[in-house]
């Protein structure tokens, strides 16, 4: 989603407004500015559930949703103009409603979102698009990796599996077909580790390398880890420090080079502006002028 979408610079002269929602298993907000070209993104939130909150009623979740997502962004809430939208329509009278029938947290909660929010709209699930994924969000998956018929199919007609299996080729593996729970659909698995480990076609193994890789950047050794703990093929920890030495990003972010300046001592300035230090902070010249 970061890389889907930009998020704006807040304005001081517009209003806000905080989308939330609570699936079962967890919540989602997203903070948007409302302007005359739609609705900018200002942040996103998203949690899980606690083995407590499970248990809570629709609406409790619902209003846990929109107590947390405002502590999430309290520091872009304070003494602004704010409207919440939820897609649960009894929480828009939460304000209005007796307070012997609320329980001790739900008046917790009230009080504190009623600290910066008094306006409650409705907002359809139709229309609650980001926050509904945003409390969905383990669900999100990647098809290519996910779509288990087309691993089935791209293991059947992969060479190296083939030549594996009629023992032409060497492998440190145990290849085993295992059939997969609540789907028609064999894959071929390793489990010399005791753990089951699938094996990877080649067509699949640089999306495999990215989508794991690309979570943190983990460096050579901790993505080798990482991607041989779930997925194994043949020569995998070279492919994967070749592929770990070509990533863009990895290369960026690695310094090799740290240059240490000497410490040295400046003579008393006699007068102003005697002494000028320069340094450079990316671009463009930071100028520091002595006025000892």
């Amino acid at each position: 989603m970061v890389k889907a979408t930009l998020l704006y610079h807040p304005s001081v002269d517009t209003k806000l407004a905080l989308v939330t929602d609570c699936s079962d298993f967890a919540m989602g907000g997203v903070l948007q500015e409302i302007s005359s070209n739609g609705p900018k993104p200002l942040g996103f939130f998203s949690k899980k559930l606690s083995p407590t909150q499970f248990k809570y009623s629709t609406y409790d979740r619902e209003l846990l949703a929109a107590y947390s997502a405002i502590q999430n962004f309290r520091h872009l809430l304070e003494a602004r103009v704010l409207t919440l939208y939820v897609d649960h329509k009894p929480l828009i009278f939460a304000f209005t409603q007796k307070q012997k029938k609320a329980t001790p947290r739900r008046l917790r909660q009230l009080d504190f979102i009623s600290q910066f929010i008094t306006d409650i709209k409705y907002l359809p699930g139709k229309g609650n698009v980001v926050a509904d994924t945003l409390s969905r969000i383990c669900e999100i998956q990647f098809s290519s990796l996910y779509d288990l018929e087309l691993w089935a199919n791209l293991q059947e007609t992969d060479e190296e599996l083939r030549s594996i299996l009629e023992g032409n080729a060497k492998f440190s593996g145990n290849s085993v077909k295992v059939l997969m729970p609540d789907v028609a659909t064999s894959l071929y698995t390793d489990n010399s580790t005791g753990i089951s480990r699938f094996y990877v076609p080649l067509q699949l193994r640089r999306r495999v390398f990215d989508e794991l890789h690309g979570l943190s950047h983990p460096g050579i050794r901790g993505t080798k880890q990482l991607v041989g703990s779930k997925y194994i093929w043949p020569d995998m920890n070279k492919d994967i420090g070749i592929w770990c030495r070509a990533c863009i990003n990895c290369q960026r972010s690695n310094v090799h080079l740290h240059t240490k300046t000497p410490l040295v001592q400046f003579l008393i300035p006699d007068e102003r502006f005697t002494h000028v230090h320069l340094d450079i902070i990316k671009l463009p010249l930071c100028i520091v002028i002595s006025t000892v």
